[in-house]
């Protein structure tokens, strides 16, 4: 496996998140976030996923794809168990997104032989202001996660996907922080990031630019649903919000 290839390295950056709740099984997608305090050498790390995936689950796992040789070990994993306690005092703000600093969890492991092996989605992969307003209303977007529970479980790998913008990033839907997004959205997939990923060359204002680029744009929060017919629309929360949140939330303690 190339680690040097940005689509191989994101599909360690998310993990599955499953429970039992008053009305059964329950699977979602969580995400490790590093925040990166200005000025300072500091990363801190968190577990987020979308807040209603997790409020309701009283016991519950998180599956962590384990390390050899600095490589994903992929035929070994690590489960770690939670209840209500772990989620309890996570909500952001008015926003569906849950967010609970690992740092701890992170550190058990620096006396034990055994690693986890994971990616983080850092603070700097959120596009500046000035960016999201020149992204085109129409763009391609990647996501990745469990839609239906569903992933490779001989690897612990999470399932990738595309769509594009049905809303534009550079606005706020019904003056909410949020897009819509065109594709395979299911349930399952609540939590999952949203990146813009192009790679070889994309579209500007001004034409074809040719490199790649990468920024973290979102989080899916809801899948769009008329009657008993899933639209395939999914809802994602703009990570700028989401980082707002969490600094109120949980000041940086660096």
């Amino acid at each position: 496996m190339n680690l040097n290839s940005i689509g191989n390295q994101l599909l360690f950056t998310t993990v599955q998140i499953t429970g039992q709740t008053d009305k059964g099984f329950t699977s979602g997608t969580g995400f490790i976030f590093a925040r990166r305090v200005p000025d300072e050498d500091v990363v801190e790390p968190f577990l987020m996923t979308a807040y209603h995936v997790v409020q309701p689950i009283q016991s519950g796992e998180i599956i962590f794809t384990m390390e050899q040789d600095g490589q994903p070990d992929l035929e070994k994993t690590f489960t770690a168990t939670f209840d209500a306690t772990f989620f309890a005092n996570s909500k952001l703000e008015n926003l569906d997104i849950a967010a609970v600093n690992i740092a701890p969890f992170l550190n058990s492991f620096n006396d034990r032989q055994e690693k986890i092996f994971f990616r983080t989605i850092d603070s700097g992969m959120i596009p500046e202001q000035k960016i999201v307003d020149e992204l085109q209303a129409i763009e391609t977007l990647t996501f990745i996660g469990y839609p239906a529970g569903l992933k490779d479980t001989k690897h612990n790998l999470p399932i990738t996907r595309q769509g594009i913008t049905s809303t534009p990033i550079w606005n706020d839907y019904e003056d909410e922080p949020k897009f819509f997004i065109d594709g395979g959205v299911y349930p399952g997939s609540s939590g999952s990031p949203v990146f813009v990923l192009n790679q070889g060359s994309y579209g500007t204002s001004d034409g074809i630019t040719i490199g790649n680029r990468l920024y973290f744009v979102g989080v899916i929060t809801d899948t769009n649903i008329k009657g008993d017919t899933y639209l395939q629309l999914g809802i994602a929360v703009k990570s700028s919000a989401i980082l707002g949140a969490l600094n109120l939330k949980f000041p940086s303690k660096a």
